[in-house]
């Protein structure tokens, strides 16, 4: 509750700490909180809480062992991970007022024009040598590195918020809180399509993709401000809604793909926090930093953020938090967008990409994280059938004899129609004559009640399964017909 200290009533089992609007219980190590009840402890899994800054290792009798990543070596600490190799050094973008910046850490830096003073998001592609880019105005552009600029205005008319790319298929989404929705496009916007679309209640804002696990997250700032999980596959797997308490405005989102840990800002509550992928082990990382908070990016140890309102980049660790707090850049002419860039930023994948090729596909191509696996799409107002995209109207009902197409059946559906009217006709110019002849108890109706469960995880579709609220009057369904295929 806001401005009332839960842990007062003697809540949790062990440890109790207050939170902005609610409270969070912890315990003593080895113990974890019990998922099925939040106050009690448990003996648990010591990786699911560990510090280890890539991957874990259970060792067995409440003991466990940090391990990094190739490409990058063991700190001395036993928990942190530092790259192996100097040779390349991490590259930085930042859009600007004057344009986005692009450079080395170290401060060396060239400047890339944008046509436009506004630049408030980033997004990078290495596999596309692209900077991906939205201004004040809602215009989608795209930068190359040498400097060419092109307009995405196919993008631009749905207002997009926030964007990102998916590396491994080089194709680009966005939300955009005007149309309640999740949308994507090929790299050049030639098919674009609706995701994921829910009522007015739901406003999709900030997002982050792992191309590596093939998963999208983003945040929800509507009426229950939320952080979502989907697959990047459309699946029946539906959204899962991993954090929906302490948030008012999570207006950034970070992906640690080594960690499986999605960090964010909450612009309203002024702090920053991470979780693993699933919603547990949530930490606050820290607390009243500035209200100008902009971006935020992961890359090795650090968490990188822009502050707006004093022109700075800063980093601090990411475990630790606020205690080790740097600034990398000051002097910036309003940073919004912030990406770090290097080779070992994301786990290595030497894997065949059946997207690679061009004929994969006839529009869209989407591949799974099995690499046998991909997934066929099509733009809105057309659906994939038979090997190739066809508009939705045009599609025939096929049977063993014959093929009856939409005409057909439209012009049977209105021959019924047209004799039900005039039955109905006949029966009121006549009803005195009939009624007659029925009895009171004939025109008793019997209403069932029907049962109401709440709900919980929410389908692509805007429906619903395993309930965790209960819709009503204000969280209308605006269901959306997607349809895939699947293919190896």
């Amino acid at each position: 509750m806001c401005g009332v200290n839960e842990c007062k009533f003697d809540i949790c089992e062990e440890k109790c700490v207050d939170l902005p609007f609610a409270y969070r219980c912890e315990c003593e190590p080895p113990k974890m909180t019990d998922p099925k009840n939040p106050t009690r402890c448990i003996m648990g899994n010591q990786c699911m809480t560990s510090n280890c800054s890539q991957f874990c290792i259970e060792k067995g009798n409440d003991n466990y062992e940090c391990t990094c990543a190739t490409g990058y070596l063991l700190e001395s600490d036993g928990h942190g991970c530092k790259l192996k190799s100097k040779l390349v050094l991490p590259m930085f973008l930042s859009v600007t007022s004057d344009g986005i910046r692009m450079g080395s850490l170290r401060g060396s830096y060239q400047m890339l024009s944008i046509n436009s003073t506004t630049g408030r998001v980033l997004a990078y592609s290495a596999k596309l040598s692209s900077i991906y880019w939205i201004d004040g105005n809602e215009t989608v552009g795209r930068t190359f590195t040498n400097g060419t600029n092109m307009l995405l205005q196919d993008v631009s008319v749905f207002c997009p918020d926030s964007l990102a790319v998916d590396e491994l298929s080089g194709n680009i989404y966005w939300t955009t809180k005007s149309r309640n929705a999740i949308m994507m496009s090929d790299s050049d916007s030639r098919y674009i399509k609706t995701l994921y679309r829910r009522g007015p209640s739901v406003l999709p804002y900030a997002l982050a993709i792992d191309s590596t696990h093939r998963l999208i997250f983003w945040s929800d700032i509507g009426k229950k401000a939320s952080v979502n999980r989907m697959s990047i596959i459309e699946d029946d797997g539906g959204v899962d809604i991993i954090l929906d308490t302490s948030l008012i405005k999570p207006t950034a989102l970070a992906v640690d793909p080594f960690a499986k840990r999605i960090y964010w800002i909450d612009e309203a509550l002024d702090y920053i926090g991470f979780c693993n992928y699933d919603g547990t082990n949530r930490h606050v990382l820290a607390r009243k930093i500035g209200r100008g908070l902009q971006a935020i990016d992961v890359f090795a140890d650090y968490v990188y953020f822009s502050d707006y309102s004093k022109g700075t980049v800063e980093r601090m660790h990411k475990i630790h938090g606020s205690s080790m707090r740097t600034v990398v850049f000051s002097g910036l002419s309003h940073p919004r967008g912030i990406q770090i860039i290097h080779p070992e930023k994301r786990p290595k994948k030497e894997a065949y990409n059946p997207c690679q090729d061009d004929s994969t596909c006839t529009q869209l191509c989407v591949p799974s994280d099995n690499t046998k696996i991909y997934q066929c799409l099509c733009r809105d107002g057309m659906r994939y059938d038979d090997g190739k995209c066809v508009n939705i109207s045009q599609i025939s009902v096929l049977s063993d004899d014959s093929v009856m197409d939409y005409v057909s059946i439209r012009n049977f559906v209105l021959s019924i129609i047209i004799t039900c009217a005039v039955v109905m006709f006949f029966f009121h110019k006549n009803r005195s004559y009939i009624l007659s002849s029925i009895t009171m108890e004939n025109n008793l109706w019997q209403v069932e009640g029907q049962e109401r469960f709440p709900l919980s995880r929410v389908t692509r579709d805007g429906g619903v399964e395993n309930p965790v609220f209960e819709p009503n009057e204000d969280t209308p369904m605006d269901p959306t017909s997607t349809n895939t295929e699947l293919s190896d």
